[in-house]
């Protein structure tokens, strides 16, 4: 069974439509929410900045399927599963579920990101990424989430 990290967002006036519903774009950005607390917790960086260089994790695949609405003041638990660490990417499984009465409740959504370790060379004019091996300390640390 793989190893579930989440974490718990009270969903803001500014995240709903007309309707108090949550617009489906802020779905991607709970997954983003609970991705950088999960390189937190590993203290992995997200974003490095070197001299010339900038490493980060763009994404290159993004879903997301719903099952419920969640509105305006409901607080939404974010699931974050690794599903698979590759030499350099990183695909990441998330389930939602509406918080009810503090316990997780019912399943309101659920997404895919797969991201990729790049390096962005700066510079005027320099606008390519190129790909990097994930670390093996980082791998290391991926391998108690994915089993």
């Amino acid at each position: 069974m793989k190893k579930e990290f989440s974490i718990r967002h009270r969903v803001a006036f500014s995240e709903t439509d007309m309707a108090g519903i949550v617009h489906f774009s802020n779905y991607f950005r709970y997954m983003e929410l609970a991705e950088a607390a999960f390189f937190a917790k590993l203290e992995e960086e997200l974003i490095h900045r070197e001299e010339g260089q900038v490493h980060g994790w763009p994404r290159v695949r993004a879903s997301c399927d719903y099952k419920a609405p969640i509105s305006f003041g409901e607080e939404v638990e974010i699931v974050l599963m690794v599903k698979e660490v590759k030499v350099r990417a990183i695909e990441f499984a998330f389930a939602m579920y509406r918080v009810e009465n503090g316990e997780r409740g019912e399943k309101i959504a659920r997404g895919k990101l797969t991201t990729v370790h790049v390096v962005r060379h700066t510079g005027e004019g320099v606008h390519q990424m190129e790909s990097m091996t994930i670390s093996d300390t980082f791998q290391e640390k991926l391998k108690e989430w994915t089993g």
